[in-house]
């Protein structure tokens, strides 16, 4: 996995570099414009067109300036810098006085905004730029842009509406570890980060704003890349864990997964969800429904063992028939696609058979609707997994952690803060958290004092579709049920696979629904199991 840092954490790297190794902080300057400038030009096809570089006064900015002073020595001629900030770090001035010495020209928005002045000449370059590079603020960056910082990001962001490239050093400018997400940020269609990614450009909002990440390591010293603390790690494909199974397996010994899903009007979500089990080499599937729609799921399921929740009535009054024994024959349960209201009952026992469970949409809705209900259901169960999309996710902190922290989520947080929130999450629910979306964070806090966060990066739209988390649920109930590693390994595992699956699907026919999605599932677990044959004859461990 990659690991990816706070700023806090960059910082001691870069401090350190200079320290203990006796590497100028001018040359990391150098080295890190340099070898952006180096890996931006490939992809120009013409020295014809006009670049302009947004600089700040502190390094991000020197780092701008250098890449503008090696483009215009290339032979890009037509450069212009926009320099923006008054407290200039040394380097910083350093390389403004080099790009002005060279004649290229210089465009110092501190020293007006109004009328016919530097910011309406600097909206003018910009308007007439052909490609954009961004290096008004860094890591460092304590609290939101404001004055000339925040006009150029507006500006720059109005270019970005009209498909003018823009290219963020870094991190796009506005954002930072600590720094609110509804904050004017730069919105990037790439992003070159320097050393190692940073934690700030996974923020589910903010990921929005940094295009293509790519790492360029403007000569920091292995080693102190390599023992940087890791604040989240990225997972890739690479990184899943599956292995080729035995040939001699059979579908009594893949795992046996009950799903408890499905109510009037939404039969669907169930079945996306148990197909994707078996894509999953799941061997066994039960999809348990109530009376009203068994007949359809098990006219529409030939593959699912379709039973009806088993009911009872004492003294006029109905109940759920379900215990915990009756639960004994499964490996892992998936509760709450389609589910609809009024499931705490059923939750209560799924939970008190201590089987490793996985809660998606209505189920989460439920799981929250409990804790209100009692407390105690925050300990004492099995392994637990929740998948929440966003708006289940306000739901479920909203229950564990209070109407305070739910309302800052996308809103009001930091990425910082929205990591503590996952990391509390896990920590007071005992459970893994895989927050969904265009970027994934699985957090586990059981592990404390070591808890881990990794973040698979998935930017394919195509997977925003209907029933995508259903077939999500499914994967990661299905390895649960097979147990081949630990459970927060499952759930990177079944965001891996998830992701493949789009990737795949994608690739060979485009837009897809969740129906063809799933098909793609098994050619996920195939791609996976194929890389690591060196396991083919043995059991999985």
């Amino acid at each position: 996995m990659i690991t990816a840092v706070s700023s806090q954490t960059m910082s001691q790297i870069d401090s350190s570099a200079q320290r203990d190794y006796a590497i100028p902080g001018i040359v990391l300057m150098e080295q890190a414009g340099l070898r952006a400038w180096r890996q931006v030009s490939r992809t120009i096809e013409s020295k014809d067109v006009a670049v302009v570089f947004v600089a700040g006064g502190g390094n991000n900015g020197g780092d701008a300036l250098v890449m503008a002073r090696q483009a215009f020595n290339d032979g890009w001629m037509n450069c212009r810098c926009i320099l923006c900030g008054t407290h200039l770090s040394p380097s910083c001035i350093t390389q403004r006085a080099i790009c002005r010495n060279l004649g290229i020209e210089t465009i110092d928005v501190a020293s007006g905004s109004d009328g016919d002045g530097p910011m309406a000449r600097a909206e003018q370059a910009l308007a007439s730029a052909d490609l954009i590079v961004d290096g008004l603020s860094g890591t460092g960056l304590r609290g939101p842009l404001s004055g000339a910082a925040a006009t150029l990001v507006a500006l720059i962001n109005q270019c970005a509406d009209r498909e003018i490239p823009v290219l963020s050093v870094d991190v796009p400018s506005g954002a930072g570890d600590d720094v609110p997400v509804t904050a004017p940020i730069v919105r990037a269609c790439a992003t070159i980060s320097m050393g190692l990614p940073k934690l700030c450009c996974y923020h589910p909002v903010v990921r929005a704003y940094g295009g293509e990440i790519t790492v360029v390591n403007p000569s920091f010293p292995a080693r102190l890349l390599g023992q940087a603390p890791a604040t989240v790690q990225l997972a890739t494909f690479s990184d899943c864990s599956l292995t080729a199974m035995d040939s001699t397996r059979y579908k009594n010994t893949r795992g046996h997964v009950a799903v408890f899903g499905g109510s009037p009007g939404f039969t669907g979500a169930p079945r996306l969800a148990a197909r994707g089990a078996f894509h999953a080499r799941c061997g066994l599937v039960t999809l348990f429904a109530d009376d009203e729609i068994y007949p359809v799921l098990a006219a529409e399921n030939p593959s699912v063992i379709v039973r009806k929740l088993p009911m009872q009535t004492i003294s006029g009054k109905t109940s759920i028939g379900l215990s915990v024994a009756d639960l004994q024959d499964f490996q892992a349960i998936l509760a709450g696609p389609g589910w609809g209201a009024e499931r705490t009952d059923l939750l209560r026992v799924l939970l008190d058979s201590r089987l490793p469970l996985v809660l998606d949409a209505d189920g989460i809705k439920a799981y929250a609707a409990l804790v209100q209900q009692d407390p105690l259901v925050l300990k004492g169960h099995g392994p637990l997994l929740f998948t929440p999309h966003s708006g289940e996710l306000r739901i479920l902190v909203q229950a564990v952690l209070g109407q305070a922290a739910a309302q800052t989520i996308g809103r009001a947080d930091t990425p910082a803060l929205f990591l503590a929130l996952l990391q509390e999450l896990s920590k007071r629910t005992e459970s893994i958290v895989l927050a969904k979306g265009h970027v994934n964070w699985i957090v586990d806090s059981t592990t404390s004092p070591s808890p881990r966060a990794v973040v698979v990066d998935s930017m394919t739209c195509e997977l925003g579709v209907a029933g995508s988390g259903d077939v999500l649920a499914g994967i990661c109930a299905a390895l649960l049920s097979q147990k081949p590693v630990a459970p927060l390994g499952c759930a990177v595992d079944g965001a891996l696979l998830h992701l493949r699956a789009g990737t795949l699907a994608k690739e060979k026919q485009g837009w897809f629904s969740s129906e063809e999605l799933v098909e793609y599932v098994g050619l996920a677990v195939n791609s996976c199991a194929h890389s690591n044959r060196h396991d083919i004859g043995g059991t999985e461990q």
